[in-house]
């Protein structure tokens, strides 16, 4: 008898506690239906269109409003990139998204990583920055950016929740055409 694999990294307050995903056990193939089966609750958000996010006053906000409109120009420029990275290490060496950086992206206050709006921009950016150019670390960090997200859904305004769903979606296409490419089959069906 097997046992069903789950999907224990959207769970819990990651916002005080948040997960390492170091020395995760290999679940094998049974680990993408539990990822779905997580998945499918931010998909059953409310009806209506994505409203605002909170976080654009903020220091990061502003960055953030920034990469967004370099990747809406077409041109992303080497600076920017140069930041979008220091602000993806952090994000992979704490796991949160802090109002304001200094000049390193080291946080300014350690305790001011609660505003969920900032996550849905992070994620945001990183989908734009794996649609364009597919590096896995923006794929991994949209990954945990979204189950810190899906942990915290119900502290989500409506319009957040439909934002989430939007990423929810872009992960499983980028998840399903990254499995196919790799001829591990069809994972998100």
């Amino acid at each position: 008898m097997t046992t069903a694999a789950e999907y224990p990294y959207a769970r819990g307050d990651l916002l005080d506690k948040p997960h390492t995903y170091f020395y995760t056990p290999f679940q094998g193939a049974d680990f993408f239906p539990a990822w779905e089966r997580s998945r499918a609750e931010a998909l059953a958000g409310p009806a209506g269109m994505p409203g605002p996010v909170g976080g654009e006053a903020s220091n990061t906000g502003q960055f953030l409003t920034r990469v967004e409109a370099a990747f809406q120009s077409g041109e992303v420029p080497a600076e920017v990139v140069a930041d979008l990275e220091r602000l993806l290490r952090n994000f992979e060496a704490k796991k949160r998204i802090y109002e304001a950086y200094d000049a390193n992206f080291t946080s300014k206050n350690r305790t001011d990583f609660r505003q969920l709006g900032l996550y849905i921009r992070f994620g945001d950016v990183m989908a734009l920055a794996y649609t364009r150019w597919g590096r896995l670390p923006y794929l991994n960090a949209l990954i945990k950016g979204l189950d810190i997200l899906c942990a915290a859904r119900a502290n989500l305004s409506d319009g957040e929740r439909l934002r989430l769903a939007g990423l929810v979606r872009s992960e499983r296409g980028y998840v399903s055409a990254l499995a196919a490419k790799l001829g591990v089959g069809d994972l998100c069906p």
